[in-house]
This record gives structure tokens, sequence and C-alpha cells, in this order.
């Protein structure tokens, strides 16, 4: 479902225009769609106008041209535009319009996934993920403060831009074409909606295993446990975390009982049903595009800032759609969430 089939329905279903650009955001981040835009469909969706075709005035298609792409399209659909140009000996600028104004078709990157799931891994994902979804709705009834969620992921000491906006006669910005020397640390972060509870940062040389997950991570979260939730007296906190080994061997399952946590299940292969995966990480390190850090330690302060930056109005929303993903894996049999 593209976004403007998403406004259409969102509309439908009775959202306001600031929801739906709430959804957007979490839905497509950086891709969504403008405020303008958005009004622009969900008005004219409340009139009912929302199918009729956009015709402007101007020459007729030409449908030789037009079959002549098709055939192209039919034989290799990843064909670029300049290919197409070529072996048509068309302006490049041509095939583009014929491509999006008259075939309404658009390019899409190839789409990178975890694991080529097999039947097997598909069942236990839709098996899972309803199970999730079952405990992320009872927790919603607590006002999410009944669980957290949290990973590892590894952050670089330099980012670079992606590029820059400049005048037609400036050069192209450099960047380092090579990450591979770029010295890297791992950081853990455990959060909710209610705030980001464990920032790590695991020292050079250092092992991440059990021992470490236990002394540096679970034990702190421990100690602030009964701040999260200050029903964890008499009930268990959720804690949401993949299915590492470091997170599911004997002395890691044997603290949870002890500390008075409980594991929600976590579909195998499946990043894009853990929060920190399919947006927490993108943002944090989206937000440290351009920035070269002297130390370990300022890079966590700078992420510790980016993290200090996201409202919890803003965490509250991916958690809403936290429950949304897992609904639709289940409802797709174990397919991928497709944005």
């Amino acid at each position: 479902m593209n976004q403007r089939e998403t406004i259409i329905k969102l509309t439908r279903d009775g959202l306001s225009e600031n929801e739906i650009e709430e959804q957007l955001h979490i839905m497509f981040g950086q891709q969504a769609y403008s405020q303008k835009t958005i009004y622009k469909w969900f008005s004219l969706t409340k009139i009912g106008k929302e199918n009729e075709p956009n015709e402007k005035p101007g020459p007729k298609p030409d449908e030789q041209l037009i079959s002549r792409i098709l055939q192209i399209l039919e034989e290799n659909p990843y064909v670029s535009t300049r290919e197409i140009a070529d072996t048509l000996n068309e302006n490049e600028s041509t095939i583009w319009r014929y491509l999006t104004r008259e075939l309404g078709r658009v390019f899409k990157y190839s789409k990178w996934l975890p694991h080529e799931l097999n039947c097997s891994q598909k069942v236990q994902r839709a098996r899972e993920s309803k199970e999730l979804f079952e405990i992320l709705k009872k927790c919603q009834k607590d006002s999410w403060r009944s669980i957290v969620t949290g990973d590892q992921s590894w952050f670089r000491m330099a980012y670079d831009h992606s590029g820059a906006w400049l005048l037609p006669e400036d050069g192209n910005p450099r960047m380092n074409g090579s990450k591979i020397q770029i010295e890297k640390c791992m950081v853990t972060i455990i959060w909710g909606v209610y705030g980001f509870y464990v920032v790590d940062l695991l020292p050079q040389g250092v092992s991440y295993d059990s021992d470490y997950f236990i002394d540096n991570i679970l034990l702190q979260l421990y100690t602030i446990k009964d701040q999260i939730w200050s029903e964890t007296y008499r009930r268990k906190l959720w804690l949401h975390l993949d299915n590492s080994s470091v997170h599911n061997s004997f002395k890691s399952l044997k603290k949870y009982d002890e500390y008075g946590f409980k594991r929600t299940p976590h579909p195998p292969y499946s990043c894009d049903l853990a929060p920190s995966d399919f947006y927490l990480f993108g943002v944090v390190k989206d937000k440290l595009k351009g920035g070269k850090f002297k130390s370990p330690d300022e890079l966590k302060e700078a992420i510790i800032e980016i993290l200090h930056s996201i409202s919890q109005d803003e965490r509250k929303r991916v958690f809403e759609h936290w429950i949304y993903r897992c609904q639709t894996v289940n409802a797709t049999k174990g397919e991928y969430f497709n944005k």
C-alpha cells in the first residue's frame, strides 16, 4: 500500500489530518508526504473525489512508444531509464515522463530482507507475532508502563553526510568511501514509552556475553524496575529482546525470573517486529550524520542527546505501530512487513 492509498484508507477509517500525518511519519519516515499533500488527499477523500482522474491539457501520448516501453519492462523490470532511452533512441527525460505519468510506474529500490523465510519459519512468525500482539494489547491497557524493549547495535565513530544542497556550478561533496577502518562501538539501549532506561557502551576488548549482559544491562534495569512501573512489586515487567544466544542463555533465563522480568516472544528473523530495529537505531544513526567523535564517551553523549530529543508522544506512536506490525505479519501468514 503506497502513501496515497494509506491516506485514503486512514481517512475512511475516521482519522484526522494530524493523526494521518503522524502515522505516515512512522510508516514512511523521511519519505513521508508533506502536510500539504496529506491534506489534499484527505480533502479529496472526504468529498469522494480521491479516484477522479486529474487530466491536464496537452498532446496525446504516443501509444506506440508506450507499447515499446512496456515490452522492454516485461523482458527486464530492472532496466534503467537511460538503458530504455538508448534502446529506443529517445530522450531520457521523455522516457521518465512516460514511465511515471503515462504508465504510473515508480522506481522502487530493492528491499533488503534479513532472511529468506521458508514455510515453517513463516508459520512460526505468524504464530508468535499473534502472541506478541496479544501481549502488546494488554500492555496498552496498562498505558504501556508494563513493557520495555531493547537491543544492541554497532555505531561508528564518524558518520558522513549522504549529500548537500549546493549551487549547480559546485562540485559534488566528498565522503569517505571506506567504512572498514572506522572504529565501531557496540551500544545497548533499553527503552519504553516513558523513557530510555539503559544506554550501555561495550568497552573495547570486552566480549558481549551472558555475564556482561547480566552485570551491566539486566542488573541496571532491575535497580530501576519499580520506577519504570510501580506495579512490579506484584507483577513482572515484560521485557522484549531478540533471540540471541546471550539473551536466551541458561544464565540469562534464570536471572529474568529472579529479577522479576518476563520475556515476550520474539518471532525468528524478525527485525521488522523489533522497535529498536524498525525505528530507533535508524533515527539515531540518521541524526549522527556529519558527526565525528574523538572518543567512545563522546559518541555515547551524542547518542543520549539524540534520545532525549525523541518525545514521549513519538515513542508511544512507535509502540502503537508495533501492534499494527504484529497484526499485519500474522494476517499475511508470516510475510515480512511491507511498508
